[in-house]
């Protein structure tokens, strides 16, 4: 079954290498349309298919990567690495 739709080849092969790093076994469809741009524009949409026992683990594996990702891009204090870079900078020129 189609899983998700990709509008580029790199966005749907690091979600396949993340399943797959899981064991949840996927593959990438209609690549050959994205690698081929032209008269066929509306085509190129790559799809990452698995098997449908497979889709609720893929749906936890990708809620749990998302939410690891949003605290990675947050500091230890909370606050993203843009303001700490800021400081007190900011406040001085307001």
């Amino acid at each position: 079954m189609v899983f998700r739709r990709f509008d580029t080849l790199g966005e749907a092969a690091i979600i396949q290498g993340l399943l797959q790093a899981n064991d949840i076994p996927c593959f990438l469809s209609n690549v050959s349309n994205v690698l081929t741009p032209g008269l066929y524009a509306s085509w190129s949409v790559v799809e990452l298919r698995l098997f449908e026992k497979d889709v609720e683990r893929a749906e936890a594996l990708l809620a749990a990567a998302e939410i690891e990702g949003d605290a990675e891009a947050l500091g230890e204090d909370g606050m993203s690495d843009d303001a700490e870079t800021l400081g007190d900078e900011t406040l001085d020129e307001a």
